[in-house]
């Protein structure tokens, strides 16, 4: 086992120890049950994760019924600009990916703080005091975005159970501010990564509602349940109304393309019109210009207009490269410009 594994594992052992010598069983209700400021006792069903970004997950805390609400943009839709954005802000050192957990340490509190704000804040409807007691529960990480000025802006917990070969996943979410920028799909990946560096278990759960199965299945999760149901029985409590999905790590890669990073563009620096110019070396003459003398009365005859009028075809040839879609575009302007000045000039001889 993995040294992050043994860690992981020895906090469930003494999680377990203590529910037994209390009478609780080694179920899961001693995590998913709490009282609301209310007074009310809340659901001690399998809780309700976070979808990504725009889905808001919504717990009852009087009767316990876990529900999924739609933000006001709805569920965030991914197209390969948005995956390559989260990619290259990585890539540029603009995005960090950390992994924090309750250590007692002050940098490590900060950031759960600041993750714990983010969840709370996006599942506004879902009792803080749980979200609270699962973030910084000591059996529970999150793998955090950090942006460059230290601030993190989203991130997932998760729970692992290496041993049984899963880790579950709790809460998702991206600040609003950072949203549509491709971070929960990039996340995803970069948790995957993870995992499977650092541990055994190869397999994700998560429960999800009609609202966040779309986003997972996007993810590569799906409703066959392929892992051995006496694994995760047990650990992963069912609830009326959610639907438990299942990722294989390996093929999670296979359904997103937050991974792949192409290599930007250089045909802009190979265009033959980008040269250095001296705007000053330019004779000043515009239509602005042609407008004003004309208003003014400053050509005497056709001819004098027709000069100052073709110092700018010359000046759009001689600044742009021949060939080029503006020397091209001033070459035919020029044509249309003679072709009057000759219909004018034999109106005038009549």
């Amino acid at each position: 086992m993995s040294a992050y594994g043994e860690k992981y594992e020895s906090r469930q052992n003494a999680t377990r120890d203590s529910e037994l010598a209390n009478g609780k069983g080694s179920n899961r209700d001693s995590s998913t049950s709490s009282s609301t400021s209310n007074g009310h006792q809340a659901s001690s069903r399998k809780r309700q994760h976070g979808a990504v970004d725009d889905v808001d997950a919504d717990i009852d805390a009087d009767d316990g019924e876990i529900k999924c609400e739609e933000g006001e943009e709805g569920e965030e839709q991914l197209n390969n600009g948005e995956e390559k954005t989260a990619a290259m802000e990585h890539q540029l050192g603009l995005i960090r990916f950390d992994v924090v957990y309750n250590d007692s340490r002050d940098e490590s509190m900060r950031r759960l703080t600041e993750l714990k704000n983010i969840f709370q804040k996006q599942l506004p409807k879902m009792p803080k005091e749980y979200i609270a007691r699962l973030v910084y529960d000591r059996n529970h990480s999150s793998l955090a975005i950090v942006k460059a000025n230290g601030h993190v802006v989203g991130g997932i917990t998760f729970r692992l159970f290496e041993q049984r070969e899963f880790a579950e996943i709790v809460f998702c979410a991206v600040s609003s501010s950072e949203q549509v920028k491709g971070y929960g799909s990039y996340l995803m990946n970069k948790l995957k990564d993870y995992i499977s560096a650092n541990t055994m278990a190869r397999h994700f759960l998560t429960y999800a509602d009609n609202y966040a199965i779309g986003y997972f299945q996007k993810q590569g999760f799906t409703k066959e349940i392929t892992l051995d149901k006496r694994l995760w029985m047990g650990y992963i409590k069912d609830y009326e109304g959610g639907t438990l999905m299942q990722a294989i790590i390996e093929k999670i890669r296979a359904k997103t393309r937050s991974q792949i990073v192409y290599p930007g563009l250089t045909c802009f620096k190979e265009n033959p019109e980008l040269k250095d110019i001296d705007p000053f070396s330019i004779p000043g003459i515009y239509l602005m210009t042609l407008e004003a003398n004309v208003d003014e009365n400053k050509y005497p005859t056709l001819e004098s207009f027709a000069l100052d009028t073709r110092k700018i075809f010359v000046n759009c040839k001689n600044y742009n490269g021949e060939g080029t879609r503006y020397w091209r575009c001033a070459v035919s302007l020029e044509k249309f410009f003679d072709d009057k000045i000759k219909e004018w000039k034999a109106r005038a001889s009549k």
